[in-house]
């Protein structure tokens, strides 16, 4: 069994230290001005979260939400085994981002506004599929409960 308190808890923990990064990165290209200051900002916000996402997923795929959990509920052994597939287009998709990141310095205001919307949508999956990853996560937990009634 899992060294957590209760199953998934530190992978909820980790999701929510996730999103704080998260939402940094969307802060950043909130403050899209004429200019290029603003990309450090957002090189720095995304460079964090794909340190932490890679050490996360990496943790997380070895861990309760993939290993156990998938064996005493088959029933989201489907939706896991697609989540883990995503984990490495977001890391690829972030590494694209920070190139590009690079890329816009000398662009056009709108090469970077085209950038920011490539970031929204990045956050957008990232945000989606941590939620679907928490909502298993507690269904399984209230399918445990209800299991020693």
């Amino acid at each position: 069994m899992s060294q957590d308190a209760r199953p998934g808890e530190r992978t909820l923990e980790e999701h929510h230290s996730c999103m704080q990064l998260v939402d940094a990165v969307e802060g950043a290209i909130n403050v899209e001005a004429a200019g290029t200051g603003w990309l450090d900002q957002l090189h720095g916000c995304l460079t964090k979260l794909s340190l932490e996402l890679g050490a996360h997923f990496e943790r997380e795929t070895q861990g309760y939400l993939f290993q156990e959990l998938p064996a005493r509920f088959p029933r989201f052994a489907a939706r896991l085994d697609r989540l883990g597939t995503e984990h490495s287009s977001i890391i690829t998709g972030l590494s694209g981002l920070l190139g590009e990141c690079d890329q816009v310095r000398s662009g056009t205001d709108q090469d970077r506004h085209k950038l920011c919307g490539r970031v929204q949508l990045l956050v957008s999956t990232i945000r989606r599929h941590e939620a679907e990853e928490n909502e298993i996560l507690i269904s399984a937990h209230w399918d445990d409960l209800g299991e020693c009634d």
